[in-house]
């Protein structure tokens, strides 16, 4: 296993087994992916396209929003969106970012590909370092997982975004070294 995640080996090589156990319980669970609610839209936005991605966005997710929020949209194979799922909401100075939290619910979606997005209450698109290293980790999760993020979206306002596509254009033109 590499990365920075631990390992944890039951014991070290060559020691004895573990006397029997006493009987413990372990818990059985169930993860299911609930759809709140469908809304009603003329056509899917193509997330390829990242104006009609924002304007989505905008019009459910971050037009009042008064802390930042990461939203994930959800694609198929045709790049159109088929849904969307508020993943976090932070503070009016930052948001959590969480792998598991992203791809998760993008597993249970069965989508192809996603787009991820966060709004900046400053007004300000500017990507910040902490924006640009969640990039990476989102492509590097997103490329393991066979689930390619198109995009990383920084929503200042309807009219204030940026893309970093062509970031991700630069770590798929990169492979594995920009990890």
């Amino acid at each position: 296993m590499s990365g920075n995640c631990p390992r944890f080996d039951a014991a070290p090589p060559g020691s004895p087994p573990p006397p029997p156990a006493e009987l413990s319980t372990v818990s059985r669970f169930r993860l299911m992916l609930v759809r709140e609610a469908e809304l009603a839209e003329a056509e899917s936005p193509s997330v390829d396209r990242p104006e009609l991605a924002v304007d989505y966005l905008w019009r459910h997710v971050f037009h009042d929003e008064p802390r930042e929020v990461v939203a994930v949209l959800f694609a198929d194979s045709a790049n159109r969106a088929t849904g969307y799922l508020v993943a976090f909401t932070g503070t009016r100075a930052n948001v959590p970012l969480g792998m598991h939290q992203v791809f998760g619910p993008a597993i249970l979606a069965n989508a192809v590909a996603i787009v991820v997005a966060h709004n900046h209450v400053s007004g300000d698109a500017r990507p910040s370092p902490l924006d640009m290293q969640a990039t990476r980790d989102l492509w590097a999760a997103g490329r393991l997982l066979c689930i390619p993020l198109l995009d990383h979206l920084v929503i200042a306002s309807r009219e204030r975004w940026l893309s970093l596509r062509s970031v991700i254009a630069g770590l798929e033109s990169e492979g594995n070294r920009g990890l």
